[in-house]
């Protein structure tokens, strides 16, 4: 939207670029350049916070951590006139993946309007929403991939003022898994790249139409590969918070975030341990302080199969439609 405070977001020219994360219990940044080799990361910045965001209750106690991350961010590093890119949660996304009919591209924007509008439980004038729409294959059959990806708009509201109000000059703001998937598709293009087929030749490497979402270019796919299986990259972000896995093929992607973190594994030991948080927080990352590691890390260890196994699920359900 380029309206009210949003108006402000634009998207210039420039051949650096700084991608800031704040998440649940740290901030990272990385300063992007664009050169003859490519993508060169040229500067970095790391501040993990006394105590998760997520440990506080109040608004605006959470709001004043972040701040003052921002704020001691800004004295370290320069800026200047570099655009800024800066992250919205996962968790305050809702992600759509569909598989369109074979149809043209102005009927396929049309049957994904309908989608948002449809399927998306947040009212239309509520919501800020991205698309992407995959290349349609020469065999149809597949129809095309597309994904939407919305938020609130009070949610991407909120999150500009304080950024804003903290100092920073943003030109724009991303999904964090939506990050992860450009990552994905430019640190490892290699892997995705179909191989050589034998009936057409080598896939050609083309651009697709991106709407609204900074994303590397695809590669469209060969009918005579279609029918194969797609080299595919999976990556697991575990965060305090969440944990989302991501999986990106040359064709499509998907994203799933479930709402279980670090700071659950936290929780469960200091329940078994009697020990505090800030305590407990240390003792996980370093169990051979434990009294009895192999009883008191038992609950962690739980905690980290009930993932695996829901992850696994998520997993094949994206197999299904992939």
């Amino acid at each position: 939207p380029k309206k009210g405070l949003l108006k402000t977001i634009g998207r210039r020219k420039s051949k650096q670029c700084w991608g800031i994360d704040i998440g649940t219990a740290a901030i990272k940044a990385v300063c992007l350049a664009e050169t003859e080799q490519g993508l060169e990361v040229i500067d970095s910045y790391f501040d993990e916070f006394a105590d998760p965001v997520r440990r506080m209750t109040s608004h605006e106690d959470q709001a004043g951590v972040v701040t003052s991350a921002v704020e001691k961010m800004l004295a370290t590093k320069e800026f200047a006139d570099t655009p800024v890119w800066a992250n919205v949660a996962a968790s305050n996304l809702v992600n759509r993946f569909v598989r369109l009919p074979p149809v043209s591209d102005k009927q396929a924007a049309l049957l994904l309007q309908t989608e948002i509008e449809q399927r998306i439980p947040i009212p239309k004038d509520d919501l800020a929403v991205v698309r992407w729409m995959g290349q349609q294959g020469e065999d149809e059959i597949h129809g095309r991939p597309a994904v939407i990806t919305g938020a609130k708009n009070n949610v991407v509201r909120e999150r500009i003022e304080l950024l804003t109000d903290a100092g920073l000059k943003l030109s724009g703001l991303q999904g964090d898994t939506l990050a992860v998937v450009n990552f994905v598709a430019y640190e490892f293009a290699e892997s995705l790249r179909l191989q050589e087929s034998d009936e057409a030749g080598e896939i050609g490497s083309e651009e697709s139409e991106v709407d609204d979402r900074p994303h590397a270019d695809d590669r469209s796919r060969n009918g005579a590969n279609l029918g194969d299986q797609t080299p595919a990259v999976a990556l697991l972000e575990c965060g305090a918070a969440t944990t989302s896995l991501v999986i990106v093929s040359d064709e499509t992607h998907w994203v799933w975030t479930v709402e279980s973190g670090g700071e659950d594994l936290t929780t469960a030991l200091a329940r078994r341990t009697k020990a505090g948080r800030s305590e407990a927080e240390q003792l996980k990352r370093n169990p051979a302080a434990l009294t009895g590691p192999s009883k008191d890390y038992a609950s962690v260890e739980q905690r980290q199969d009930e993932l695996r196994m829901r992850l696994e699920r998520i997993y094949e359900d994206a197999m299904l439609q992939n």
